[in-house]
C-alpha cells in the first residue's frame, strides 16, 4: 500500500482558511477526483464536515478524537494507525486537513501538489514544509494555468491617472463575470458598455444582476431589464438579497463547480448577495448614504468563496474606474451595429460628421441608433479615454 498526499497549496503552502479550502479550481478539482476515485481518502472530522456529503466510489475514512462521532458514508476511527488498517486499495489519499497532513508526512511514498502562483495573507491552514530532496516520488502537478484573466488599467492613486498601460488583474480562470447594478440610483448605460468590455476580453459568459429589486417599484425594474436586454445579448436577473427573490434563478447559466467573480460600483450589493449565497454573514457589509442612495464601499480586498453546492464565487472590491489595453479592438461586443453601419459609410476614412456621405449620422437621423449611443462609441473610441481617469469616474 502506497500512502499518497494530494493538496492545491499557494506559494506560501496555504491550504484554507477556517474550514474552507482556498483554492477551488475547475482543473484541479478533476485532477483530484480522476486520481483518488476507487482509492481510500483519509481525512479529519473538520475535512469531512466542509464536504456537501462523502466522496463517492471512494472509501471515505474519517479520524477524530470524538467519541461516538458518526459520519454518514465514512468510516470513523480515532488515530492514523487504525486509518490505515481500514485502506483497502492499493493506495491511501490523505487529502486534509493540516494536522492531518502533518501527522502523515513522515511516512508518506507520495506527494500530489497542485501548485498555486498566488499567495493568501489571512491564510490559516498551511501544508506542513518539507525537503523536496527527500521524496523520490515527489510529483508536482502543474495544472492549474491561468486559462483567462479579468483585469483593467491600473490608476496611480496620487496622479490619478492610468499607469502607461500597466493592467491590474481582478480575477483568473473565471467562468462567469456578474455585472452587478443596483435598482436604487446606480443605473448608468455607459458603464455597463465599459464592464461589458471588461468581461468580453475574459473571455468568459456574461450576465447581469439588478439588485435591490425591492427597493424598486414592478414597472421601473422591468424597464430597466428591458433596457438591458435591448442593448446587451447577455442573460438578466432582477433578485433581491432582503427577501431572496430571484436568487435561485442565477443558478441557470452558472453551473456547479463554476467559478463566479461580481463586478460593479460599490454599494450595489455584491457582498451581500454573496451572503446571502453563502447563507450566513460572513462578508462585513454597509448601509447606503441615505443622501444619494450610494453604497459605502466595505470589501476592500478580494475574497474567494465556496458554496455548499461546489459553486465557487469572487468578491471584488467596486470598481471605480474602468478601461483596458486595446478596448477599441473589443468595441464591435458592444457597438455592433455602429460598427456594421460604418462600412456602409461613401468613404472607408469617413470622419462621420458629413450626413450626406455618413451612413452613421443617416442612422441617427431616422431613429436607428441614439446620437447618445454614438457619443459613448466616440467616447471609448478616444485616446483621451485612457487619459483621463476623471471622465472614467463621473460618465
Amino acid at each position: 500500500m502506497a500512502i499518497c498526499m494530494i493538496a492545491a497549496v499557494g506559494k506560501n503552502l496555504e491550504l484554507g482558511k477556517g474550514n474552507d479550502l482556498i483554492w477551488h479550481f475547475k482543473d484541479d478539482m478533476a485532477f483530484f477526483k480522476e486520481t483518488t476515485m476507487g482509492s481510500s481518502v483519509i481525512m479529519g472530522r473538520k475535512t469531512f464536515e466542509s464536504l456537501p456529503k462523502a466522496l463517492p466510489r471512494r472509501k471515505n475514512i474519517v479520524i477524530t478524537t470524538r467519541k461516538d462521532y458518526e459520519a454518514e458514508g465514512a468510516t470513523v476511527v480515532n488515530s492514523i494507525e487504525n486509518a490505515l488498517k481500514e485502506v483497502d486499495s492499493d493506495n491511501a489519499f490523505i487529502i486534509g486537513g493540516g494536522d492531518i497532513y502533518k501527522q502523515f508526512l513522515p511516512m508518506a511514498d507520495k506527494l500530489y501538489l497542485t501548485e498555486i502562483e498566488a499567495e493568501c495573507d489571512d491564510a490559516q491552514v498551511f501544508f506542513p514544509a518539507f525537503n523536496k530532496d527527500e521524496y523520490d516520488n515527489y510529483t508536482i502537478e502543474e495544472i492549474v494555468n491561468r486559462k483567462n484573466t479579468l483585469k483593467k488599467l491600473s490608476i496611480d492613486r496620487a496622479t490619478e491617472k492610468y499607469k502607461n498601460g500597466k493592467e491590474q488583474i481582478l480575477a483568473s480562470n473565471v467562468d462567469i463575470v456578474f455585472i452587478v447594478i443596483s435598482l436604487n440610483n446606480d443605473f448608468n448605460i455607459a458603464r455597463l458598455e465599459r464592464l461589458v468590455l471588461l468581461g468580453n476580453k475574459a473571455n468568459s459568459k456574461i450576465a447581469f444582476i439588478l439588485t435591490k429589486s425591492d427597493l424598486c417599484s414592478i414597472k421601473d425594474r422591468e424597464n430597466y431589464r428591458k433596457i438591458i436586454e435591448e442593448r446587451f445579448n447577455y442573460p438578466v436577473f432582477i433578485i433581491s438579497s432582503y427577501n431572496k427573490e430571484g436568487i435561485d434563478d442565477l443558478k441557470s447559466v452558472w453551473k456547479e463547480n463554476e467559478t463566479a467573480v461580481f463586478i460593479g460600483s460599490s454599494g450595489v450589493g455584491k457582498s451581500t448577495l454573496i451572503n446571502t449565497l453563502l447563507d450566513n454573514s460572513e462578508i462585513r457589509t454597509n448601509d447606503i448614504r441615505h443622501k444619494d442612495d450610494k453604497g459605502k464601499q466595505t470589501t476592500t480586498s478580494r475574497n474567494l468563496y465556496i458554496l455548499k453546492d461546489s459553486r465557487i464565487v469572487i468578491d471584488e472590491p467596486g470598481i471605480r474606474s474602468v478601461a483596458s489595453n486595446d478596448m477599441n479592438s473589443d468595441l464591435n461586443v458592444v457597438f455592433s451595429k455602429i460598427i456594421e453601419l460604418s462600412k456602409e459609410c461613401k468613404y472607408t476614412t469617413c470622419t462621420h460628421e458629413n450626413i450626406k456621405v455618413c451612413r452613421i449620422l443617416q442612422a441617427i437621423e431616422n431613429g436607428e441608433i441614439s446620437q447618445e449611443e454614438f457619443n459613448r462609441y466616440k467616447k471609448l473610441q478616444s485616446k483621451e479615454y485612457r487619459k483621463n481617469s476623471n471622465f472614467l469616474r463621473k460618465n
